[in-house]
């Protein structure tokens, strides 16, 4: 008779709501703001221009805001080459182009201080660029993953042999209007697709890719496009990259295609900024003319 007493006692505690919770209190530790970098020079850019924030804590309310009063320069292979300077504009520091930027083999190295938050820098040697032999628009060439007839492009690289080689693809429609007495130039980014697996996406309509599966050899990509590429007058980029902007692309797409996703893997975004957070990244940029 008491082991049934005894049961029924556990049975009623064991099923009242708090048995199935526990409370634990976590001290988070207070956090040090630290300064956040984002830029990518590109020997095709004409400014160069550097997004520069601040960390804030996972508890920290107060409103987020811009510091203007940063110092930024640029050194190549340890002499200063430039400064940047606050934009209103475009609440970004930029710096117009100067002499001998994109120099293969150089090593540059951007320096941040920002008052109140200790000093961030990163370096980045700047790779060689790789030529485009070949541009090739095939109209209703390609099928799409949808299954749909659209136009084709091919692109033919000779990858350098003896090194990782790390690329990106842009096209570009660049032409002009003439409205007299005055000629307008623009230029805007075609969507680019592709069914080959080791390619992936990336920001600004950039195709990604290392050169593992062709290491040394001529490589023959196959994009695709929903847009009528053969009446347009285009540019094809192509950036060589280095290793670290490659990653710092490949983990930012990876962590927004896994934000808000309940059942992803969290994602690290790839980061080169010693002192603080984000990306400084160079580029070796060659364009092939396609429909002149």
């Amino acid at each position: 008779m008491l082991f049934f007493a005894a049961l029924l006692v556990l049975i009623h505690t064991g099923c009242n709501e708090d048995s199935f919770s526990q409370v634990v209190e976590i001290d988070i530790p207070q956090h040090q703001p630290l300064t956040v970098l984002n830029g990518h020079f590109s020997t095709s850019d004409k400014t160069f221009s550097l997004l520069v924030s601040s960390s804030r804590g996972i508890l920290d309310t107060a409103a987020f805001g811009l510091p203007k009063n940063a110092a930024v320069t640029l050194l190549k292979d340890g002499v200063p080459v430039t400064d940047f300077s606050w934009k209103e504009e475009s609440f970004k520091y930029a710096s117009t182009s100067f002499t001998g930027f994109g120099q293969t083999g150089a090593l540059y190295r951007l320096e941040v201080s920002v008052p109140g938050m200790p000093p961030a820098y990163a370096e980045q040697t700047m790779p060689a660029p790789v030529e485009i032999q070949r541009a090739e628009v095939k109209p209703d060439g390609a099928i799409s993953a949808d299954g749909d007839r659209v136009d084709g492009l091919t692109v033919d690289i000779k990858d350098p042999a003896g090194v990782e080689n790390y690329y990106a693809v842009q096209l570009l429609v660049r032409d002009t209007v003439v409205s007299p007495p005055d000629t307008f130039a623009y230029e805007y980014r075609v969507f680019l697709d592709t069914n080959d697996p080791l390619v992936s996406y990336a920001e600004n309509q950039l195709l990604i890719f290392s050169d593992a599966s062709f290491e040394g050899k001529t490589a023959s990509l196959n994009f695709y496009s929903y847009d009528q590429l053969d009446r347009q007058k285009m540019v094809l980029r192509l950036y060589a990259l280095t290793r670290e902007g490659y990653l710092y692309l490949r983990s930012k797409e990876d962590y927004e295609n896994a934000n808000g996703n309940p059942f992803a893997e969290p994602v690290t975004v790839f980061s080169n900024v010693e002192g603080g957070y984000g990306i400084f990244m160079v580029s070796a940029a060659t364009e092939k003319i396609i429909n002149p």
